[in-house]
C-alpha cells in the first residue's frame, strides 16, 4: 500500500512538473520581443576619461568639459553654439539645450538633418526668426569671438555633438523646451495639455526658466 501511494505521488508530481514546463515554454513563446530605438551610427562619438555621464543622483558640470582648439570648431558646431548661446548663458542649461538640438538633428525633426537647418528652421528658435535683430548678432559669432562666455559655449557645443549617447541627459524624443520667463503670455500651443519631463534636482534647472518636453510631434 505504501509503495503504491508513493508511486502515485511520484506520477502526479511528474505530471505537474511537466505542466509547469509547458506553461513556461508557452509564455516564453508568446512574450513580445522588446523594441528599442536604434540610433544612427556615430563614428565620432567619444567617452571622456574621468567625466561621468549625467545621472539622477549626480550633477553634471558642463564647465569641466575639456577645452577645444578653435580649429576643431566646424560650421555645424558653430551653429549649435550660436543657438545655445541665444537661449541661455548658464552652463548647465546650455548643456540641456544643446542636447535638445542634437535630438532634433538625429531624428530629422521637421525634415531638418543638420545643425544649420535645425537652428534656422522658421519659428523654432526665436533669436533666429527673420526680422529679429538678434539673428545677426548671434549669427555673426565666430570661433575666435571673445564675448563673455562664448568660448565656454563652443566647448559645450562641441562635446554635446560628439560625446557618446551615454551622456544624453534625457530621451532622444526630447526635442522641445520653453522658458516661462520669455513667454509672459503663457505656454506655447504645442505644450498645452502636456507635462514636462522630470529633471531631478541635481540638474539644477528652475522650472520657470526651462521646461523640457518629450514626444511632441
Amino acid at each position: 500500500m505504501i509503495r503504491t501511494t508513493v508511486t502515485l505521488f511520484s506520477a502526479c508530481f511528474g505530471i505537474i512538473a511537466l505542466g509547469c514546463i509547458l506553461v513556461k515554454q508557452e509564455a516564453t513563446a508568446i512574450a513580445p520581443e522588446p523594441t528599442t530605438e536604434v540610433l544612427p551610427a556615430d563614428t565620432s562619438a567619444v567617452t571622456l576619461p574621468g567625466l561621468a555621464a549625467p545621472s539622477l543622483t549626480s550633477s553634471f558640470d558642463a564647465r569641466a568639459l575639456p577645452a577645444v582648439p578653435p580649429a576643431l570648431i566646424d560650421d555645424e558646431t558653430l551653429w549649435l553654439a550660436r543657438a545655445v548661446y541665444s537661449e541661455t548663458k548658464r552652463p548647465h542649461e546650455q548643456w540641456l539645450v544643446a542636447w535638445v538640438i542634437r535630438n532634433r538633428v538625429e531624428t530629422g525633426y521637421r525634415g531638418r538633418q543638420t545643425y544649420h537647418d535645425v537652428v534656422l528652421d522658421p519659428f523654432q528658435f526665436s533669436a533666429f526668426n527673420k526680422g529679429n535683430p538678434k539673428r545677426s548678432k548671434y549669427g555673426s559669432l565666430l570661433p575666435t569671438s571673445t564675448v563673455p562666455g562664448w568660448q565656454r559655449v563652443l566647448r559645450i557645443a562641441h562635446h554635446a555633438r560628439h560625446l557618446d549617447t551615454e551622456y544624453r541627459p534625457f530621451p532622444r524624443a526630447t526635442r522641445h523646451f520653453y522658458s516661462e520667463r520669455s513667454l509672459p503670455a503663457g505656454a506655447p500651443v504645442w505644450a498645452e495639455g502636456r507635462a514636462p519631463i522630470y529633471l531631478p534636482p541635481t540638474f539644477d534647472v528652475e522650472a520657470e526658466r526651462f521646461r523640457f518636453f518629450s514626444g511632441v510631434i
